[in-house]
Protein backbone atom coordinates (compact mmCIF):
# COMPACT_ATOMS: atom_id res chain seq x y z
CA UNK A 1 0.00 0.00 0.00
CA UNK A 2 1.54 3.56 -0.97
CA UNK A 3 1.03 5.90 1.88
CA UNK A 4 -0.15 9.46 1.58
CA UNK A 5 1.06 11.24 4.83
CA UNK A 6 -0.28 14.86 3.72
CA UNK A 7 -3.99 13.79 2.68
CA UNK A 8 -4.29 10.76 5.62
CA UNK A 9 -4.99 8.28 2.56
CA UNK A 10 -4.24 5.06 1.44
CA UNK A 11 -4.19 4.23 -2.17
CA UNK A 12 -3.61 0.39 -3.54
CA UNK A 13 -0.65 -0.59 -5.16
CA UNK A 14 -2.84 -2.33 -7.58
CA UNK A 15 -5.99 -2.66 -8.87
CA UNK A 16 -8.47 -5.84 -7.49
CA UNK A 17 -8.03 -9.16 -8.81
CA UNK A 18 -10.98 -9.97 -11.46
CA UNK A 19 -11.14 -13.19 -10.65
CA UNK A 20 -11.38 -12.86 -6.96
CA UNK A 21 -14.19 -9.92 -7.46
CA UNK A 22 -16.33 -12.53 -9.52
CA UNK A 23 -15.40 -15.56 -6.85
CA UNK A 24 -17.12 -12.99 -4.08
CA UNK A 25 -19.62 -11.62 -6.30
CA UNK A 26 -23.86 -12.37 -5.46
CA UNK A 27 -23.78 -14.34 -8.68
CA UNK A 28 -20.70 -16.62 -7.52
CA UNK A 29 -23.37 -17.13 -4.08
CA UNK A 30 -26.61 -17.93 -6.56
CA UNK A 31 -24.30 -20.52 -8.01
CA UNK A 32 -23.48 -21.84 -4.76
CA UNK A 33 -27.24 -22.14 -3.49
CA UNK A 34 -28.08 -23.67 -6.76
CA UNK A 35 -25.79 -26.45 -6.42
CA UNK A 36 -26.90 -27.24 -2.68
CA UNK A 37 -30.31 -27.28 -3.93
CA UNK A 38 -29.84 -29.54 -6.85
CA UNK A 39 -27.98 -31.89 -4.30
CA UNK A 40 -30.75 -31.85 -1.68
CA UNK A 41 -33.45 -32.55 -4.30
CA UNK A 42 -31.80 -35.72 -5.69
CA UNK A 43 -31.70 -36.92 -1.96
CA UNK A 44 -34.39 -36.00 -1.14
CA UNK A 45 -36.50 -37.86 -4.03
CA UNK A 46 -35.32 -40.60 -6.07
CA UNK A 47 -37.30 -39.00 -9.19
CA UNK A 48 -35.37 -35.98 -9.85
CA UNK A 49 -32.44 -36.91 -11.63
CA UNK A 50 -34.80 -38.54 -14.36
CA UNK A 51 -33.98 -36.78 -17.45
CA UNK A 52 -37.52 -36.18 -18.49
CA UNK A 53 -38.35 -34.85 -14.39
CA UNK A 54 -35.03 -32.51 -14.99
CA UNK A 55 -37.17 -31.11 -18.53
CA UNK A 56 -40.37 -30.63 -16.19
CA UNK A 57 -38.37 -28.91 -13.96
CA UNK A 58 -37.83 -25.74 -16.74
CA UNK A 59 -41.89 -25.74 -17.30
CA UNK A 60 -42.12 -24.94 -13.96
CA UNK A 61 -40.23 -21.10 -13.81
CA UNK A 62 -39.56 -20.52 -17.80
CA UNK A 63 -42.79 -18.67 -18.46
CA UNK A 64 -41.72 -16.28 -15.50
CA UNK A 65 -38.16 -16.07 -15.97
CA UNK A 66 -39.27 -14.59 -19.34
CA UNK A 67 -40.98 -11.67 -18.02
CA UNK A 68 -38.07 -11.29 -15.26
CA UNK A 69 -36.04 -10.51 -17.88
CA UNK A 70 -37.90 -7.53 -18.96
CA UNK A 71 -38.90 -7.02 -15.42
CA UNK A 72 -35.03 -6.65 -13.98
CA UNK A 73 -34.82 -3.30 -16.25
CA UNK A 74 -37.81 -1.58 -15.48
CA UNK A 75 -36.82 -2.49 -11.81
CA UNK A 76 -33.11 -1.32 -12.47
CA UNK A 77 -34.46 2.24 -13.69
CA UNK A 78 -36.77 2.50 -9.93
CA UNK A 79 -39.99 1.63 -11.66
CA UNK A 80 -41.99 -1.56 -10.84
CA UNK A 81 -44.79 -3.07 -13.25
CA UNK A 82 -47.40 -5.21 -10.55
CA UNK A 83 -49.88 -5.95 -13.83
CA UNK A 84 -47.72 -8.80 -15.53
CA UNK A 85 -49.83 -11.91 -14.18
CA UNK A 86 -52.91 -9.94 -15.46
CA UNK A 87 -51.54 -9.11 -18.59
CA UNK A 88 -51.55 -12.79 -19.39
CA UNK A 89 -55.00 -13.71 -18.24
CA UNK A 90 -55.80 -10.82 -20.73
CA UNK A 91 -54.09 -12.28 -23.48
CA UNK A 92 -55.20 -15.47 -22.91
CA UNK A 93 -58.58 -14.45 -22.78
CA UNK A 94 -58.40 -12.74 -26.06
CA UNK A 95 -56.51 -15.34 -27.86
CA UNK A 96 -59.27 -17.67 -26.28
CA UNK A 97 -61.94 -15.32 -28.06
CA UNK A 98 -59.68 -15.10 -31.41
CA UNK A 99 -60.02 -19.11 -31.54
CA UNK A 100 -63.56 -18.79 -31.18
CA UNK A 101 -63.94 -16.71 -34.61
CA UNK A 102 -61.34 -19.26 -35.95
CA UNK A 103 -58.20 -17.89 -35.80
CA UNK A 104 -55.51 -20.08 -36.65
CA UNK A 105 -51.84 -20.51 -34.91
CA UNK A 106 -50.06 -17.26 -36.25
CA UNK A 107 -53.00 -15.49 -35.14
CA UNK A 108 -53.22 -16.60 -32.11
CA UNK A 109 -49.61 -15.87 -31.11
CA UNK A 110 -50.22 -12.79 -32.87
CA UNK A 111 -52.79 -11.58 -30.65
CA UNK A 112 -51.28 -12.72 -27.19
CA UNK A 113 -48.26 -10.62 -27.78
CA UNK A 114 -49.83 -7.77 -29.45
CA UNK A 115 -51.96 -7.48 -26.48
CA UNK A 116 -48.95 -7.70 -24.23
CA UNK A 117 -47.52 -4.81 -26.15
CA UNK A 118 -50.60 -3.01 -25.91
CA UNK A 119 -50.72 -3.59 -21.84
CA UNK A 120 -47.68 -2.60 -21.30
CA UNK A 121 -47.93 0.91 -23.56
CA UNK A 122 -50.80 1.61 -21.69
CA UNK A 123 -48.81 1.38 -18.17
CA UNK A 124 -46.08 3.34 -19.81
CA UNK A 125 -48.12 5.91 -21.14
CA UNK A 126 -49.37 6.55 -17.67
CA UNK A 127 -46.44 6.47 -15.98
CA UNK A 128 -44.81 8.74 -17.82
CA UNK A 129 -47.18 10.47 -19.78
CA UNK A 130 -49.19 11.22 -16.76
CA UNK A 131 -46.08 11.27 -14.32
CA UNK A 132 -47.65 9.09 -12.28
CA UNK A 133 -46.09 6.06 -9.98
CA UNK A 134 -45.54 3.02 -11.69
CA UNK A 135 -46.88 0.72 -8.49
CA UNK A 136 -49.51 2.74 -8.33
CA UNK A 137 -50.77 2.95 -11.96
CA UNK A 138 -50.01 -1.03 -12.18
CA UNK A 139 -51.55 -1.72 -9.04
CA UNK A 140 -54.70 -0.37 -11.09
CA UNK A 141 -54.25 -1.95 -14.23
CA UNK A 142 -53.86 -5.50 -12.37
CA UNK A 143 -57.28 -5.09 -11.31
CA UNK A 144 -58.31 -3.83 -14.44
CA UNK A 145 -56.79 -6.26 -16.90
CA UNK A 146 -57.87 -9.40 -14.73
CA UNK A 147 -61.30 -7.95 -14.43
CA UNK A 148 -61.87 -7.37 -18.09
CA UNK A 149 -60.80 -11.43 -18.41
CA UNK A 150 -63.36 -12.31 -15.84
CA UNK A 151 -65.77 -9.85 -17.30
CA UNK A 152 -65.72 -11.58 -20.68
CA UNK A 153 -65.31 -15.42 -19.29
CA UNK A 154 -66.81 -15.31 -16.09
CA UNK A 155 -66.86 -19.22 -14.72
CA UNK A 156 -66.31 -20.26 -18.03
CA UNK A 157 -63.19 -21.32 -20.24
CA UNK A 158 -61.66 -22.01 -23.92
CA UNK A 159 -61.00 -24.87 -25.00
CA UNK A 160 -59.86 -26.58 -28.21
CA UNK A 161 -56.40 -24.96 -29.20
CA UNK A 162 -55.15 -26.90 -32.34
CA UNK A 163 -51.93 -29.06 -31.68
CA UNK A 164 -49.61 -26.44 -33.56
CA UNK A 165 -50.45 -23.95 -30.86
CA UNK A 166 -49.65 -26.43 -28.07
CA UNK A 167 -46.20 -27.15 -29.56
CA UNK A 168 -45.53 -23.82 -28.43
CA UNK A 169 -46.19 -24.68 -24.81
CA UNK A 170 -45.95 -28.63 -24.64
CA UNK A 171 -43.10 -29.35 -27.76
CA UNK A 172 -39.38 -30.38 -27.80
CA UNK A 173 -36.62 -29.12 -29.64
CA UNK A 174 -34.49 -32.04 -29.30
CA UNK A 175 -35.13 -34.96 -27.05
CA UNK A 176 -35.70 -33.60 -23.40
CA UNK A 177 -35.15 -29.69 -24.00
CA UNK A 178 -37.95 -28.04 -24.64
CA UNK A 179 -38.90 -25.45 -26.70
CA UNK A 180 -39.56 -22.95 -23.76
CA UNK A 181 -36.10 -23.04 -22.32
CA UNK A 182 -34.73 -22.88 -25.84
CA UNK A 183 -36.52 -19.54 -25.92
CA UNK A 184 -35.64 -18.64 -22.66
CA UNK A 185 -31.74 -19.01 -23.24
CA UNK A 186 -32.19 -17.00 -26.52
CA UNK A 187 -33.77 -14.11 -24.90
CA UNK A 188 -31.77 -14.09 -21.23
CA UNK A 189 -28.48 -13.57 -24.00
CA UNK A 190 -30.49 -10.61 -25.93
CA UNK A 191 -31.03 -9.34 -22.34
CA UNK A 192 -27.77 -9.23 -21.73
CA UNK A 193 -25.77 -8.11 -24.32
CA UNK A 194 -29.09 -5.24 -24.19
CA UNK A 195 -27.97 -4.50 -20.52
CA UNK A 196 -24.46 -4.78 -20.16
CA UNK A 197 -23.10 -4.30 -23.67
CA UNK A 198 -24.95 -1.43 -25.44
CA UNK A 199 -25.52 2.64 -24.48
CA UNK A 200 -29.30 1.72 -23.98
CA UNK A 201 -28.47 -0.49 -21.21
CA UNK A 202 -25.81 2.19 -19.43
CA UNK A 203 -28.58 4.70 -19.82
CA UNK A 204 -30.97 2.16 -17.86
CA UNK A 205 -28.32 1.66 -14.66
CA UNK A 206 -27.91 6.20 -15.10
CA UNK A 207 -31.57 6.19 -14.71
CA UNK A 208 -31.65 4.26 -11.78
CA UNK A 209 -29.11 5.50 -9.93
CA UNK A 210 -30.12 9.44 -10.86
CA UNK A 211 -32.41 10.25 -13.04
CA UNK A 212 -32.17 13.95 -12.74
CA UNK A 213 -28.74 13.87 -13.78
CA UNK A 214 -29.35 11.55 -16.52
CA UNK A 215 -32.22 13.95 -17.74
CA UNK A 216 -29.47 16.78 -17.97
CA UNK A 217 -27.22 14.55 -19.28
CA UNK A 218 -29.07 14.23 -22.40
CA UNK A 219 -30.79 10.91 -21.79
CA UNK A 220 -34.48 10.65 -22.75
CA UNK A 221 -35.70 9.21 -19.19
CA UNK A 222 -39.46 9.21 -20.19
CA UNK A 223 -38.78 7.81 -23.73
CA UNK A 224 -36.29 4.85 -22.34
CA UNK A 225 -39.07 3.61 -19.42
CA UNK A 226 -41.88 4.13 -21.95
CA UNK A 227 -39.82 1.18 -24.11
CA UNK A 228 -38.87 -1.00 -20.84
CA UNK A 229 -42.67 -1.14 -20.06
CA UNK A 230 -43.69 -2.07 -23.23
CA UNK A 231 -41.15 -4.62 -23.09
CA UNK A 232 -42.32 -6.07 -19.60
CA UNK A 233 -46.06 -6.58 -21.51
CA UNK A 234 -44.24 -7.93 -25.31
CA UNK A 235 -42.55 -10.75 -22.09
CA UNK A 236 -46.07 -11.26 -20.35
CA UNK A 237 -47.71 -11.61 -23.91
CA UNK A 238 -45.16 -14.56 -25.12
CA UNK A 239 -45.56 -16.04 -21.59
CA UNK A 240 -49.47 -16.19 -21.77
CA UNK A 241 -48.77 -17.93 -25.49
CA UNK A 242 -46.69 -20.24 -23.84
CA UNK A 243 -48.93 -20.60 -20.78
CA UNK A 244 -52.27 -21.44 -22.88
CA UNK A 245 -50.25 -23.47 -25.10
CA UNK A 246 -48.91 -25.77 -22.07
CA UNK A 247 -52.45 -25.52 -20.74
CA UNK A 248 -54.40 -26.17 -23.35
CA UNK A 249 -57.11 -23.82 -21.91
CA UNK A 250 -57.87 -20.63 -20.96
CA UNK A 251 -59.57 -18.99 -17.77
CA UNK A 252 -59.74 -15.92 -15.72
CA UNK A 253 -57.38 -16.14 -13.63
CA UNK A 254 -54.85 -17.83 -15.09
CA UNK A 255 -51.37 -16.67 -13.88
CA UNK A 256 -52.41 -15.58 -10.40
CA UNK A 257 -49.79 -14.76 -7.88
CA UNK A 258 -46.69 -15.12 -11.21
CA UNK A 259 -45.83 -11.12 -9.90
CA UNK A 260 -44.69 -12.45 -6.47
CA UNK A 261 -42.45 -15.34 -8.11
CA UNK A 262 -41.20 -12.56 -10.67
CA UNK A 263 -40.57 -9.82 -8.80
CA UNK A 264 -38.73 -12.40 -6.33
CA UNK A 265 -36.50 -13.82 -9.01
CA UNK A 266 -35.31 -10.21 -10.22
CA UNK A 267 -34.69 -9.10 -6.72
CA UNK A 268 -32.92 -12.58 -5.44
CA UNK A 269 -31.15 -12.58 -8.65
CA UNK A 270 -29.23 -9.14 -7.62
CA UNK A 271 -31.40 -6.19 -8.85
CA UNK A 272 -32.00 -3.70 -6.08
CA UNK A 273 -35.31 -2.56 -5.21
CA UNK A 274 -34.11 0.79 -4.95
CA UNK A 275 -33.09 0.48 -8.62
CA UNK A 276 -29.69 0.98 -10.41
CA UNK A 277 -27.82 -1.97 -10.02
CA UNK A 278 -28.67 -5.68 -10.61
CA UNK A 279 -27.17 -8.66 -13.52
CA UNK A 280 -29.02 -10.43 -16.63
CA UNK A 281 -26.75 -13.21 -14.98
CA UNK A 282 -27.76 -13.31 -11.44
CA UNK A 283 -31.69 -12.97 -12.53
CA UNK A 284 -31.43 -16.37 -14.72
CA UNK A 285 -29.51 -18.23 -11.91
CA UNK A 286 -32.70 -16.73 -9.59
CA UNK A 287 -34.50 -18.31 -11.99
CA UNK A 288 -33.21 -21.50 -12.17
CA UNK A 289 -33.19 -21.81 -7.86
CA UNK A 290 -37.16 -20.74 -7.59
CA UNK A 291 -37.49 -23.67 -10.51
CA UNK A 292 -35.16 -26.28 -8.13
CA UNK A 293 -37.27 -25.12 -4.93
CA UNK A 294 -40.55 -25.29 -6.36
CA UNK A 295 -39.90 -28.29 -8.11
CA UNK A 296 -38.16 -30.05 -5.46
CA UNK A 297 -41.38 -29.31 -3.34
CA UNK A 298 -43.71 -30.49 -5.44
CA UNK A 299 -42.16 -33.93 -5.44
CA UNK A 300 -42.34 -33.63 -2.49
CA UNK A 301 -45.68 -33.45 -2.03
CA UNK A 302 -45.75 -30.20 -0.42
CA UNK A 303 -48.99 -28.19 -1.58
CA UNK A 304 -48.98 -24.64 -3.12
CA UNK A 305 -49.89 -22.85 0.00
CA UNK A 306 -46.47 -23.61 1.95
CA UNK A 307 -44.63 -22.96 -1.65
CA UNK A 308 -45.91 -19.25 -1.40
CA UNK A 309 -45.15 -18.69 2.34
CA UNK A 310 -41.69 -19.99 1.35
CA UNK A 311 -41.55 -17.51 -1.50
CA UNK A 312 -43.03 -14.57 0.75
CA UNK A 313 -40.87 -14.87 2.99
CA UNK A 314 -37.52 -15.03 0.47
CA UNK A 315 -38.77 -12.13 -0.95
CA UNK A 316 -38.86 -10.21 2.59
CA UNK A 317 -35.35 -11.51 3.51
CA UNK A 318 -33.58 -10.80 0.28
CA UNK A 319 -35.02 -7.09 0.65
CA UNK A 320 -34.36 -7.07 3.94
CA UNK A 321 -30.14 -8.16 2.97
CA UNK A 322 -30.68 -5.81 -0.30
CA UNK A 323 -31.63 -2.67 1.83
CA UNK A 324 -28.53 -3.05 4.38
CA UNK A 325 -26.50 -1.96 1.37
CA UNK A 326 -23.11 -3.36 2.83
CA UNK A 327 -20.73 -5.01 1.05
CA UNK A 328 -20.82 -8.69 2.57
CA UNK A 329 -17.14 -9.56 1.87
CA UNK A 330 -15.37 -7.46 3.92
CA UNK A 331 -13.40 -8.60 7.25
CA UNK A 332 -12.75 -12.15 7.79
CA UNK A 333 -13.11 -13.97 10.75
CA UNK A 334 -10.70 -15.84 13.27
CA UNK A 335 -10.57 -18.99 13.54
CA UNK A 336 -12.10 -18.81 17.17
CA UNK A 337 -15.03 -17.08 16.24
CA UNK A 338 -15.88 -19.14 13.58
CA UNK A 339 -15.96 -22.17 15.51
CA UNK A 340 -17.95 -20.24 18.95
CA UNK A 341 -20.20 -19.49 16.09
CA UNK A 342 -20.78 -23.47 14.83
CA UNK A 343 -20.56 -24.62 18.35
CA UNK A 344 -24.14 -21.80 18.34
CA UNK A 345 -25.23 -23.35 15.24
CA UNK A 346 -24.82 -27.17 16.08
CA UNK A 347 -26.79 -26.58 19.78
CA UNK A 348 -29.27 -24.59 17.86
CA UNK A 349 -29.83 -27.76 15.94
CA UNK A 350 -30.19 -30.06 18.60
CA UNK A 351 -32.91 -27.77 19.86
CA UNK A 352 -34.82 -27.52 16.29
CA UNK A 353 -34.13 -31.11 16.13
CA UNK A 354 -35.37 -31.92 19.33
CA UNK A 355 -38.67 -30.12 18.38
CA UNK A 356 -38.93 -31.63 15.08
CA UNK A 357 -39.26 -34.75 17.01
CA UNK A 358 -42.23 -33.22 19.36
CA UNK A 359 -44.24 -31.92 16.20
CA UNK A 360 -43.85 -34.89 14.17
CA UNK A 361 -42.73 -33.19 11.19
CA UNK A 362 -39.07 -34.05 9.93
CA UNK A 363 -36.75 -31.67 7.81
CA UNK A 364 -32.65 -33.01 8.10
CA UNK A 365 -32.30 -32.03 4.26
CA UNK A 366 -33.11 -28.45 5.52
CA UNK A 367 -30.71 -28.86 8.72
CA UNK A 368 -27.98 -29.89 6.74
CA UNK A 369 -28.07 -27.03 4.11
CA UNK A 370 -28.69 -24.55 6.57
CA UNK A 371 -25.33 -25.37 8.32
CA UNK A 372 -23.44 -26.15 5.02
CA UNK A 373 -24.65 -22.14 4.25
CA UNK A 374 -23.36 -21.36 7.71
CA UNK A 375 -19.58 -22.79 6.77
CA UNK A 376 -19.95 -21.21 3.40
CA UNK A 377 -20.62 -18.16 4.59
CA UNK A 378 -18.13 -17.78 7.37
CA UNK A 379 -15.50 -18.76 5.15
CA UNK A 380 -16.06 -15.53 3.22
CA UNK A 381 -16.09 -13.00 5.96
CA UNK A 382 -16.99 -11.66 9.12
CA UNK A 383 -20.48 -9.95 7.88
CA UNK A 384 -21.43 -12.88 6.17
CA UNK A 385 -20.56 -14.97 9.62
CA UNK A 386 -22.94 -12.67 11.28
CA UNK A 387 -25.73 -12.71 8.31
CA UNK A 388 -25.05 -16.81 8.57
CA UNK A 389 -25.64 -16.95 12.38
CA UNK A 390 -28.62 -14.68 11.81
CA UNK A 391 -30.46 -16.81 8.80
CA UNK A 392 -29.77 -19.68 10.41
CA UNK A 393 -31.58 -19.03 13.53
CA UNK A 394 -34.28 -17.07 11.48
CA UNK A 395 -35.11 -19.95 8.85
CA UNK A 396 -34.87 -22.47 11.90
CA UNK A 397 -36.97 -21.12 13.60
CA UNK A 398 -39.49 -20.43 10.69
CA UNK A 399 -39.23 -24.12 9.16
CA UNK A 400 -41.29 -25.15 12.69
CA UNK A 401 -44.05 -22.98 11.98
CA UNK A 402 -44.29 -23.94 8.68
CA UNK A 403 -44.49 -27.47 9.64
CA UNK A 404 -47.40 -26.95 12.01
CA UNK A 405 -49.40 -25.03 9.50
CA UNK A 406 -48.57 -27.71 6.82
CA UNK A 407 -49.49 -30.78 9.29
CA UNK A 408 -52.86 -28.84 10.01
CA UNK A 409 -53.79 -28.31 6.60
CA UNK A 410 -53.44 -32.37 5.99
CA UNK A 411 -55.49 -32.92 9.30
CA UNK A 412 -57.73 -30.62 7.44
CA UNK A 413 -58.05 -32.23 4.29
CA UNK A 414 -58.16 -35.61 5.62
CA UNK A 415 -61.06 -35.35 7.40
CA UNK A 416 -63.79 -35.31 5.11
CA UNK A 417 -65.21 -39.13 3.42
CA UNK A 418 -62.06 -40.35 1.42
CA UNK A 419 -59.99 -37.93 2.40
CA UNK A 420 -61.12 -35.49 0.11
CA UNK A 421 -63.18 -31.47 0.90
CA UNK A 422 -63.26 -28.03 0.06
CA UNK A 423 -59.57 -27.71 -0.24
CA UNK A 424 -58.85 -30.36 -3.14
CA UNK A 425 -57.86 -34.24 -3.09
CA UNK A 426 -56.03 -36.37 -0.60
CA UNK A 427 -52.72 -35.61 0.65
CA UNK A 428 -50.68 -37.85 2.91
CA UNK A 429 -49.77 -36.32 6.19
CA UNK A 430 -47.37 -38.56 6.98
CA UNK A 431 -45.08 -37.20 4.60
CA UNK A 432 -41.36 -35.91 6.06
CA UNK A 433 -42.96 -37.73 9.30
CA UNK A 434 -41.43 -40.52 11.76
CA UNK A 435 -44.02 -43.58 11.04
Amino acid sequence: MTDLSSTGRRLPDRLDNPLKSAALSWESLLVLVALAIFLANSFASPYFLNPWSLSDLTFNFTEKALIALAMALVIITGEIDLSVASIIALASTLMGLALQAGADTPMLVAVGIGVGILCGAFNGFLVTGLKLPSIVVTIGTMSLFRGIAFIILGDQSFKGYPKSFSWFGQGYVWWVISFELVLFLVCAAIFYVLLHHTNFGRRVYAIGNNPAAALFSGVRVDRIKFVLFCLTGLMSGVAAVLLTARLGSTRPSIAQGFELEVITMVVLGGVSILGGSGSIIGVVLAALIMGLVTFGLGLLNVPGIVMSIFIGALLIVVITLGKAGVNPFKGRISRRQFWVGFAQVFLGFLIIEFLYLLTGWLAIPFIGALVSMYFLTSLFSRRWHDIGKSAWWGVSCFIPIVGIIYNLYCLGINEGDEGENAFGPEVDSKIWRWD
